[in-house]
Parts: C-alpha cells; sequence; structure tokens
C-alpha cells in the first residue's frame, strides 16, 4: 500500500506540475491555428485603418533616414510628413476594408491550407489587380492628399505664370514643390492626376504577385518542410497533452483511494497546487516568456523595420493575453473548490466534536 501510495503522490505532483503549462500550450496554440481568430485579431489590431495607418507613418518615419535614392527619398518625406489623420484618410480611399479583407483572408487560407496538406510551399498568390484599378481611378486624390501634406510656398508671379504657360509641366516632383491659388487649383490637381496616372501606367504593376515562387526564391524546402513538422508536431501535443496531465491526475487520486478519510485533503492541497501553478505560469507566460521573445525577435529581425517588430510582439501579447485570462479563471476556480473543501471540513469537524461533547 505504501508503494500505491507513493506511486499515487509522484502521478499527482507531475500532473499539477504538468496540467498549467499544457493548458497554456493548448491554449495558445489553439488561437494560433484558428483561422477565424486569427484572421479576426488582424484586423483588429493591425489591419483596421487606424492601426494600419500608424504602423505605415512608423515605418515611413523610420526609413527616411535611410533611403539613398532621390525620387525615392522624395516619396518617403512626403510620406513621413503625414500625421496619422492624414494616413486614415488616404487609407480610407486608397486601400479600403472591402478589398483589403479578401486579400487578407486568401493569404491566411494559403497559409493554414499549407499546414495540413502535403505541399512543400504555401500557395500564396497576391491579385493586385484591383488595388492598380481603384488607384488608377484615384490618382488625383493622391496627388491633391502628396500636395496637401508638403504644404508647399505660393509661387511669385512670374513662376506661376511660367508654370500655366506650360500646361503646368510634364513632372510631378515640382508640382509637389508649388503653391498655386484656389482659382485654378482645380486643373493645377487635374494635372498632377494625369501625370501620377501615367506614371502608374508605366510602372506596369503585374496583376497577380506569385508569393510562392518569393518564398521559393528565399527559403529552402527542407527549412520548409522542418518548420511545417514542427507546427503539425505543436498542434498534435497542445490538443492533448492538457488530457494526458488530466489523466494522469485522475489516475493518481484513484490509487491514493476514493474512500481514505485524507482524500478530501489530498484533493484540496491538489487543487491549491493547481490553482497556484496556474497563476505561477500564466505571469511567467505574460512577462517572462514575452520579454524573451521581444528579445529574441529584435535580434533576429533587425534589417525588418522596428515598427513591424513592435507589432509582432503585439500579436504575441494578444495570444498570451487571451491564454492567461483563461488560466486566471481556471486557478481562482480550482482556489474556490479547494477553500470550499477545506470549509466542508472543518465544518464537519466541528459538529462531529460538538456531537462527541453531548455525549
Amino acid at each position: 500500500m505504501k508503494i500505491r501510495k507513493h506511486i499515487a503522490s509522484v502521478l499527482i505532483v507531475i500532473a499539477i506540475l504538468g496540467l498549467p503549462v499544457s493548458v497554456l500550450l493548448n491554449q495558445v496554440a489553439g488561437k494560433f491555428f484558428s483561422k477565424e481568430f486569427t484572421s479576426q485579431m488582424l484586423y483588429e489590431k493591425v489591419f483596421n485603418t487606424h492601426d494600419l495607418a500608424y504602423l505605415m507613418r512608423a515605418i515611413a518615419n523610420e526609413r527616411i533616414k535611410d533611403v539613398q535614392d532621390l525620387k525615392t527619398g522624395m516619396i518617403i518625406a512626403i510620406f513621413s510628413k503625414a500625421d496619422s489623420r492624414k494616413w486614415e484618410e488616404l487609407l480610407q480611399t486608397l486601400l479600403p476594408q472591402e478589398q483589403l479583407k479578401p486579400v487578407v483572408d486568401h493569404t491566411l487560407e494559403g497559409f493554414y491550407d499549407w499546414q495540413g496538406n502535403a505541399a512543400d510551399y504555401p500557395d500564396i498568390q497576391l491579385h493586385t489587380e484591383p488595388f492598380v484599378k481603384h488607384l488608377s481611378a484615384n490618382t488625383e486624390f493622391l496627388f491633391r492628399w502628396a500636395h496637401s501634406v508638403t504644404r508647399p510656398p505660393q509661387l511669385k508671379p512670374d513662376e506661376l505664370s511660367r508654370l500655366k504657360a506650360q500646361g503646368f509641366g510634364d513632372s510631378i516632383p515640382p508640382l509637389l514643390l508649388s503653391g498655386v491659388p484656389d482659382s485654378i487649383y482645380d486643373a493645377f490637381a487635374k494635372r498632377g492626376g494625369e501625370l501620377m496616372a501615367g506614371q502608374l501606367a508605366k510602372a506596369n504593376v503585374p496583376k497577380v504577385i506569385d508569393l510562392t515562387g518569393i518564398i521559393k526564391e528565399k527559403t529552402e524546402v527542407e527549412q520548409l518542410r522542418n518548420i511545417k513538422g514542427k507546427l503539425q508536431l505543436l498542434q498534435g501535443v497542445s490538443q492533448w497533452a492538457w488530457g494526458f496531465f488530466a489523466a494522469l491526475l485522475v489516475a493518481g487520486f484513484w490509487m491514493y483511494g476514493f474512500r481514505k478519510k485524507a482524500f478530501p485533503d489530498l484533493v484540496s492541497q491538489s487543487f491549491f497546487g493547481l490553482a497556484m501553478g496556474m497563476f505561477a505560469v500564466a505571469w511567467l507566460a505574460g512577462h517572462y516568456l514575452l520579454e524573451n521573445l521581444e528579445l529574441r525577435i529584435h535580434a533576429n529581425a533587425e534589417t525588418a523595420p522596428r515598427p513591424l517588430r513592435n507589432t509582432l510582439i503585439e500579436l504575441i501579447t494578444y495570444y498570451l493575453d487571451h491564454a492567461s485570462g483563461l488560466m486566471y479563471t481556471i486557478g481562482w476556480v480550482l482556489m474556490v473548490i479547494a477553500l470550499g473543501i477545506v470549509a466542508v471540513n472543518v465544518i464537519k469537524e466541528r459538529r462531529s466534536k460538538a456531537l462527541q461533547t453531548k455525549t
């Protein structure tokens, strides 16, 4: 019996140590492998107009320091001058949510389908034609937007006369640096829009960008197979690990013996231990684990813009917060149950002593 009791104690201790970790893993992985949850999270945290405007502005402000090409530098300089309100105005017009959502959904589908199929590479095609058509129809708006951001000084009368005589010219940069009276601004902006439309047509943007081909060029097939294998293993382990440790806990209780007088004390102590384990793991996940992930992301992705790295950290935090919230809830429930068992035992003991005193 002593050996059985020792084995039961070992099983319970292992379960108490393993259950909190497995519950955290189950929750984080469950959210990550849920296309619906991830899609909703991306729209809430990244691809809504407000947050996307903030992200794009931050990237422009960071990249302006490293640009050497004059033309590219001018474009980024214009974007870096725009405040968040102007960025939101730009995105609402040129990148409406009804066009962005299908692209994001399609990209996510390619990633999640790849996890479950036998293909070496995810099949992801970025259809740019709707965006290009929409941009082509709004080039005058884009010119007006860029001109309002640059806020150029008013041209002198002779400079203005020369510009009008040239039909406002054939180059976009001089127009963006030229301030004109309101009386001719509509014609001025129309010409700017025409020039931008011409530049867009010359750019010959492909209708479809083959992201699969880009991934093939940048990543070895063995590396992707390794990543997929680890993702599939993580998904499998996260689904069943908590059940394994829960079974160990039940087995430990069963081996200890349900009818033993000390069994309620064992359950209350186990639940206290599980509750504290839930609290501890949730806290460590939200602090120590996140801090280490943050350091790793900044160290291993130095070439990526810092705003993108910060956004990735925010997304990971979102996953961990949801998992930690459930763990705190489970921890408090277990704590209340354990306290209830202790209270019931105390009441029983007092009643038993009271009956003995009467007799």
